[in-house]
């Protein structure tokens, strides 16, 4: 059974078990509500209609009401009950941002069942939060795509974050948190609107710039583009990771980054012929707007799925641009990325980056998050 819960809806989703229990419970009662009607009948039409018709249709009727409960499920001797939270990340408004569920009590849970509930959810990704294994670290987190576990995710952490502050696991007016996870601590800045969290702030690696890709004929050809919507922006398609890697593509307006189609099998030959391993796809464009942000982008996967809001891949994306002089200066400490329109799932994400210099030396990825719904997994106790 899975009971899902929304702030202003409930729906219950049952299979066999309390269902057949109430079922059987009805037929139940209905054989001995008419049984009892049948027995005052016979009393009082006694001379009229023999006794013994009446006492052999009340046992006809007792049989088949026995008979149709028989055929309910038993209900489940022993189960195991999850309780998760589904937030949206990212993003001030409901059914926007990137989605996501959090486990904060999954204790007794194997990776194998973690892998399974993240391939249920079918979400990009899933956390389970245990208590803190190292030391300086004040929760363990684990992040499960739908296929494997992954080291680090940016909108698991921001997210998992508002997620232990509903639960009351983190103390309102806590200013941060230390999170456990693949790559290793992970510091989280929190601020605060009274008892509720308003925002969050996740530090990242300082990113390694990697390969250029040189050839942008074949690169734009494998997103559905022309060669000079890549060449006229005079910025290099590169490989740059913090937590993880991303190859970005510059285009030269928010209308070319809306109509890429990623090809897949193109792209892997791409990144095969210029010896670079097989990586998502970040493409974006400065062209400026109304909204205010400084880039305009979409991640695409070779899997063929696009990610509403990456927090791992933006703070490689603002040091991108700040290196080949895009942001400037104090420019550096307000970055905004709009990511997720084309999708239909807008969401905002915030880069702060520190510098000395012409170095950068810090780089935290901010955003908030809306609870949208939480809900019951019932598994088996085997």
């Amino acid at each position: 059974m899975i009971l899902i819960r929304y702030p202003l809806v409930r729906r219950e989703l049952t299979h066999g078990g309390q269902a057949g229990s109430f079922r059987w419970l009805l037929w139940s009662t209905l054989a001995i509500m008419f049984g009892r009607a049948l027995i005052v009948t016979s009393v009082l039409a006694a001379h009229q209609v023999s006794s013994f018709f009446l006492s052999t249709l009340l046992v006809c009727f007792s049989l088949l009401a026995s008979a149709a409960a028989a055929q309910e499920p038993a209900e489940a001797d022993s189960v195991r009950t999850y309780r998760y939270d589904q937030w949206d990340v990212f993003t001030e408004e409901p059914l926007t941002g990137n989605q996501l569920a959090v486990f904060v009590e999954p204790q007794g849970l194997t990776k194998a069942l973690m892998q399974s509930i993240a391939r249920e959810m079918a979400f990009s990704e899933t956390t389970f939060v245990f208590p803190p294994d190292d030391e300086g670290v004040d929760f363990r987190v684990r992040i499960f795509g739908p296929n494997r576990e992954l080291p680090f995710a940016g909108h698991p952490t921001i997210g998992t974050a508002f997620a232990l502050a509903r639960a009351g696991s983190i103390s309102p007016g806590t200013e941060q948190v230390v999170f456990g996870e693949g790559i290793g601590p992970v510091i989280v800045e929190l601020e605060w609107n009274g008892e509720d969290l308003r925002f969050a702030w996740m530090h990242d690696l300082v990113p390694t710039f990697r390969e250029t890709l040189e050839d942008v004929n074949s690169m734009a050809a494998a997103l559905g583009v022309s060669p000079s919507e890549i060449e006229s922006v005079s910025l290099p398609v590169q490989e740059v990771s913090g937590g993880a890697r991303f190859l970005f593509v510059p285009l030269t307006s928010r209308a070319a980054v809306d109509h890429a189609t990623l090809d897949a099998t193109a792209i892997s030959s791409v990144l095969e012929a210029a010896d670079l391993p097989k990586q998502s796809v970040f493409i974006f464009s400065t062209e400026s707007a109304d909204d205010g942000a400084t880039v305009y982008g979409r991640k695409l996967g070779l899997d063929g799925r696009e990610d509403p809001a990456t927090g791992s891949a933006v703070g490689p994306l603002g040091c991108y641009l700040v290196h080949y002089g895009v942001v400037r200066g104090k420019e550096a400490d307000r970055i905004l990325i709009r990511q997720g329109v084309q999708m239909g799932r807008p969401s905002w994400l915030h880069v702060q980056l520190g510098l000395s210099g012409n170095e950068i030396t810090e780089v935290r990825i901010g955003g908030s998050s809306v609870f949208v719904g939480d809900g019951t997994l019932i598994l088996p106790d085997d």
